[in-house]
């Protein structure tokens, strides 16, 4: 994986911590000093550049990762990246977060939709400054095999991965489930009781309730 990601102050790298614990192999690329600091002390590989300027690309070898993520807080330039992956180092599947202001602008090029819905992902991390985020995982148990995410609101539940045995997956576009599928989301901490209410009503289990 390679993720181009601008890490918001004390993000604890928001919002992949799962991902980097898992043992696959990310790295990132980011400009800025003291979120590359941070991400090197927390074990993290990092490309130091902008991430249009061709000897950064070079050296994150681009074109043979098997999985590129452009996510910031800009919406603008996660299309701007994503556009120029691309269209100049075609190979790795290429995902971005869908603005809901914009809509899809880089579906046609084969973008995959990160997170599998439209994002107010500025928000998201607005929040995650103020520490109103948390991190909840649930079992899908729907019987339905490859199943697609069920629906969620995105203002309330933003779902990040799927861990499906010991294999870990972005959640995106093409996103399939089955049944003892973990999901890892972001929930608004103070509607925590709606983000219940949801859970409750569908196929979903805490992974405590399986295990009892």
């Amino acid at each position: 994986f390679f993720l181009r990601l601008h890490l918001p102050p004390e993000s604890t790298l928001f919002p992949y911590t799962t991902l980097f614990r898992s043992g696959e192999p990310v790295e990132l690329i980011e400009h800025d000093a003291d979120d590359s600091r941070a991400a090197e002390e927390a074990g993290l590989k990092v490309i130091f550049g902008s991430e249009l300027e061709p000897r950064t690309l070079a050296r994150a070898q681009i074109d043979a990762r098997s999985c590129v993520v452009a996510l910031t807080a800009n919406p603008s330039m996660n299309v701007l990246f994503a556009r120029h992956v691309t269209d100049e180092l075609p190979g790795p599947r290429v995902l971005a977060p869908i603005d809901p202001e914009t809509g899809d602008v880089v579906g046609d090029r084969g973008v995959g939709a990160l997170f599998g819905t439209p994002v107010a992902l500025g928000a998201w991390i607005a929040r995650w400054r103020r520490g109103q985020v948390e991190l909840i995982r649930r079992v899908y148990a729907g019987t339905a095999p490859d199943a697609p995410l069920p629906t969620a609101p995105p203002d309330l539940l933003l779902p990040l991965v799927v861990e499906r045995g010991d294999r870990v997956a972005l959640v995106d576009d093409r996103t399939r489930l089955s049944a003892g599928d973990v999901v890892e989301l972001a929930v608004v901490s103070d509607r925590r009781a709606e983000a219940d209410a949801y859970f409750a009503s569908g196929p979903w289990h805490e992974e405590a309730e399986l295990a009892a």
